[in-house]
């Protein structure tokens, strides 16, 4: 389970619905190469630096470059804190606006709504009977001043931060979904930020779930979906009245799932099944029937997000991910800009945050699975990069462990993508970690991972597994993990660990299994299950009983796509939860979750350990105040790391 459970989308739905040494980030000099040029040392070894080094908030996150390239925005963390920054690029000042308490009120995003507004969202949790629900704020930043307000006070809909898109052409005006009736059909408003007026566009219409706009906010288009049904619906600001554009079963081969339009509104950029494989195409909404292919993947789903172009009509590339991050651009010159940035920052993943409205400076994030990310700023023209920021500058200069694309063969037969990291000092075997990821319909990927390098650090060979039900490679591989939480995505999980013993990568007497979300459903299913190839196990946020979840998800709007993914039957549904069959663990357990979990309630891993103390399990179980379903906050990964740090030393050593 990858986000709040009322934020789901269906699979068609994608584009809405995650080295042996290191030096400096520009130049690789490290080894022999470095013999007759001057030498930057890697400084430290990742095994002598405290839990907090990995732990940490993201220096200089959620960073934005204004529409004029004269602030940059950014979000930093301290003691429970987390405040908005702003820096004027030209003269070095600093500002620090909003601030909140992160236990209480954490930022989610900003972004520019102009040269003269930054909009930034925050979210609240909030306790509601027997569950935990999310409420939105937004929030307008004078850059100038530093003065910050919130908008939308007024407004029922506990959900008050869902803008359409962010406009910088449109300064203080910006297109919001609001649902003040709860029906899960909202509204299209524009927000005035300078009044703080709403002005309804386009009202709530069943079964329209979320709405595109153009840069113009002048056409619109909605995307419903009911009961396995999908629909595309057309608006604009002269007749608002949505009318229908196209219907299409779940099953349907040729449903388009919109990703957005273009900036003229003539173009619907959309996601559909191509060879068995979700790939990119474009719609012109004069002639609704055809569709044009703009970009497919043999291998990989492509399924955004876009890359615009500032002033153009059209947009210029989209990204997805193939092993790692990247990026198709469909002109000569976009592609010539990130040929530039790969030439000077080698062996990264380079990617082209925002940029400003006349296309001159860019904010780029440039990382590797052994270099934590790094902030520059481009200017294209001038072809001349210059760096903002470390993200975790304390592992800058620190030799981390590299991560190699793998793969190996499940019971039946099929190939399972999978990526291992391993300390490069160490003589195998070693103490290793099966991380499986969460969702199940996400994936891992290529990159840079604080978890995955701290447990690295530690001396132990980690491997992650893109499990059947894992997205990205192709509609059949997603759809074979329905049903399957306890079936075929267990033995996928379940052989990766034997493949490491097989490949003399990890000792079999010391091999832990440990996740979050889904990812601690797996890891309990592991415990219970596979004590002949797991000697603990580990779960953040974890589900322990699929037929609690089941039951919980029948009240959401998209019940019908919990259903297929976990299945209907109550029988196999008990009897594939971790908490049905607890005596069978055989093995130190973890256990830590968080109050403020919105997603999976915290009284999973309370019944979990209730079910382990009265068997006699050795296990522990952490319960923390400042905990979200995605660790958000600084605190909590401290405690998870610190925690896990403890029990594999017990349990492996």
């Amino acid at each position: 389970m990858g986000g709040p459970l009322l934020r789901q989308r269906p699979f068609f739905l994608a584009g809405e619905i995650n080295e042996i040494t290191k030096c400096h980030p520009m130049i690789r000099l490290c080894g022999i190469a470095a013999a007759a040029l001057t030498f930057i040392a890697c400084t430290a070894l990742a095994r002598d630096l405290p839990v907090s080094s990995f732990a940490r908030s993201p220096s200089m996150n959620y960073a934005n470059l204004s529409p004029t390239g004269e602030w940059l925005s950014y979000v930093e963390e301290s003691n429970g804190t987390q405040t908005v920054v702003l820096k004027h690029l030209r003269n070095g000042d600093t500002r620090r606006t909003l601030a909140t308490k992160a236990a209480r009120e954490r930022v989610r995003w900003c972004g520019w709504d102009s040269a003269a507004a930054l909009l930034c969202g925050t979210v609240v949790p909030r306790q509601a009977a027997h569950r935990v629900f999310e409420e939105t704020r937004l929030y307008v930043v004078d850059p100038t001043s530093g003065a910050h307000r919130e908008l939308n006070r007024k407004l029922r809909d506990p959900l008050r931060d869902r803008l359409v898109h962010l406009s910088p052409a449109l300064a203080f005006r910006v297109l919001v979904e609001h649902d003040e009736g709860g029906s899960g059909y909202p509204a299209l408003a524009e927000l005035d930020l300078q009044s703080g007026q709403l002005s309804t566009l386009v009202k709530p219409r069943a079964p329209i779930t979320r709405w595109l706009a153009d840069a113009q906010h002048a056409m619109f288009v909605g995307v419903g979906y009911e009961r396995g049904k999908m629909s595309v619906w057309i608006s604009n600001a002269r007749d608002p009245e949505p009318r229908l554009l196209a219907a299409y079963d779940s099953s349907d081969s040729n449903a388009l799932g919109p990703l957005a339009l273009n900036s003229t509104g003539e173009r619907l950029y959309a996601l559909a099944a191509n060879d068995g494989r979700i790939a990119l195409y474009e719609v012109n909404l004069k002639d609704p029937g055809s569709k044009r292919l703009l970009h497919r993947d043999t291998l990989y789903d492509v399924v955004g997000p876009l890359v615009p172009e500032p002033l153009g009509e059209s947009a210029e590339g989209v990204r997805y991910v193939r092993s790692g991050a990247t990026t198709h651009y469909f002109n000569d010159a976009a592609a010539e800009v990130q040929s530039f940035l790969d030439s000077q920052l080698t062996e990264r993943i380079n990617t082209r945050l925002n940029r400003t409205l006349d296309g001159r400076l860019e904010l780029i994030q440039s990382s590797s699975d052994v270099d934590p990310p790094t902030l520059y700023l481009l200017d294209a023209a001038a072809r001349k990069l210059m760096q903002l920021g470390h993200q975790f500058p304390e592992l800058e200069n620190v030799q981390l462990a590299s991560t190699r694309a793998t793969k190996y063969r499940a019971r039946d037969g099929q190939v399972i993508p999978a990526f291992l990291t391993v300390a490069a000092d160490l003589e195998l075997p070693l103490p290793a970690i099966v991380l499986p990821h969460g969702g199940p319909e996400t994936r891992d990927a290529l990159k840079f991972d604080p978890l995955v390098q701290f447990l690295a650090s530690r001396g132990y060979a980690v491997l992650q597994m893109n499990f059947r039900g894992s997205t990205g490679y192709g509609m059949a591989f997603a759809a074979a993990g329905a049903a399957q939480w306890g079936g075929v995505i267990h033995n996928d999980i379940t052989d990766g660990a034997r493949w490491l013993i097989e490949q003399e990568i990890a000792d079999p007497e010391r091999i832990c299994i440990i996740g979050s979300s889904f990812g601690g459903f797996a890891a309990l299913l592991g415990a219970v299950r596979e004590s002949q190839w797991y000697s603990c196990a580990a779960s953040f946020g974890g589900i322990s009983d699929l037929l609690a979840l089941a039951r919980a998800t029948e009240r959401l709007q998209y019940a019908d796509v919990w259903r297929e993914r976990l299945g209907v039957d109550d029988r196999a549904l008990w009897n594939n939860s971790p908490l049905a069959r607890a005596e069978l663990v055989d093995m130190p357990v973890l256990l830590m979750h968080g109050t403020l979990d919105a997603v999976v309630p915290v009284r999973h891993s309370r019944r979990m350990a209730r079910a382990l103390a009265k068997r006699e399990r050795h296990s522990t179980f952490i319960e923390r105040r400042d905990c979200d379903h995605d660790m958000t906050i600084e605190s909590c990964r401290s405690a998870w790391y610190a925690a896990l740090r403890e029990l594999l030393e017990e349990a492996l050593r």
